[in-house]
Order: C-alpha cells, then structure tokens, then sequence
C-alpha cells in the first residue's frame, strides 16, 4: 500500500519532467527564422572574404569560425535575457539547430565548392574551342541542361563591363542554377538524415556506457 502510493505521488512529477524535457527540446519558427538570416549574413561575409578580398579561407580550416563565434554571440545574449527577465529565448535545442543551419550554409558558400561551381557552369562553353577539342573529344555525354551555352551570355559573364539584370540571360542561367541547387539540397537531406540515424543509436550507447 505505501509503495503504490509512493507511486502515486511520483507519477506526477515524472509526467512534469517528460513535459518539461518535451519542451525543451522543441524547435519553434523563431530558431529556423534566426538560423537562416544568420546564415544569409554568414553566407555574404564568406563571399566578401574569400572571393572578393581574397584574403582569408575561413572555411578551409577544420572547425570554421564564423558560425562557432555566432553561436557563442546568441548563447551569451540568451543567457543575459535570461538573467534580466528569469527565462531564456531559445532553448539548447534551437541553439543547436541555429548552429547546424550556419554550418551547412557555410559548407555550401565556403571554398571550393559553390563558388567554384558558378565558373564551372559557363566553363565548357567559354574553353570549348578548336584548340581543346573538347566539342569533338565529350561534349556529346555532357548533360547540356546543366551548363549554360549561349555564347553571348558566357562572354559577358567572363569579360564583364555589363548589366547582369537581363531577363533573357537570368533565364539562361536559371535552369542550370536550379538543377545544382536541387541536387545539393537532396545531398543536404541525406546527409542531415544519415546524421540522425547514427546519432540516436551513438547516443544511446553512450548513456548506456556512462552507466
């Protein structure tokens, strides 16, 4: 009888804490709007230092610094709100998540990647000359859907002096640019959702171990 009351009495607080720990780790639309915009403004910085100034790879090095010194940034501001009015803005969770988006926006803007992909796009048509052979040699198992290879619109883009803003070579670099976008999106998914699979079963074994 003592026991099943003892029972009774600590189901409540179990239920509070279940529900506490279920709110915690809830992700509300103010952490995804707040990761892309740090994304967006991580993703210019990224451009304006490494492919306009040239003077700093800040995404070659193992562990990149603009999203870790962002996060400590919005970290340090939660806890001072949390100290000014007794409750935090984000949880860990959101934190988390805000984090994870500035890392895979860096990843995809940062070196070697999609700012080489831009000059890939219009590099066949631009160096497919006589000379090369590459017309003749493999352009025919090149999918042309994913280059753009109107002349004019490739010249422009390589010796510049023009508008960028015409609708007829927006249109031309649309198609392409959407084919890339898509394919590196779906490896962002799976990678994202390879991530969670091998996540639960780690974490598991390791509580199981600190044990």
């Amino acid at each position: 009888m003592v026991a099943y009351l003892q029972n009774m009495m600590t189901r409540p607080q179990a239920e509070q804490a279940q529900e506490t720990q279920a709110r915690s780790a809830r992700v509300r639309p103010r952490a995804l709007a707040l990761g892309l915009a740090l994304m967006a403004c991580n993703i210019y910085w990224i451009t304006v230092i490494e492919v306009r100034w040239y003077t700093l790879d800040i995404t070659s090095l193992p562990i990149f610094i603009t999203p870790i010194f962002t996060l400590f940034v919005v970290a340090l501001l939660n806890w001072l709100l949390r100290l000014y009015r007794g409750a935090t803005l984000f949880t860990g969770a959101e934190l988390t998540v805000v984090y994870i988006i500035m890392v895979t926006g860096a990843v995809f803007a940062g070196h070697d990647m999609l700012q080489n992909l831009f000059g890939t796009i219009a590099y066949l048509q631009r160096h497919g000359t006589p000379e090369t052979g590459w017309r003749e040699r493999f352009f025919a198992y090149v999918p042309r859907a994913l280059f753009v290879w109107d002349e004019d619109a490739v010249r422009a883009y390589y010796n510049g002096g023009v508008s960028p803003y015409r609708w007829d070579w927006l249109l031309l670099w649309a198609k392409p640019l959407a084919l890339w976008a898509g394919l590196i999106l779906t490896l962002v998914l799976m990678c994202l959702c390879l991530n969670y699979l091998v996540l639960k079963p780690w974490s598991r074994a390791r509580s199981w171990r600190s044990r």
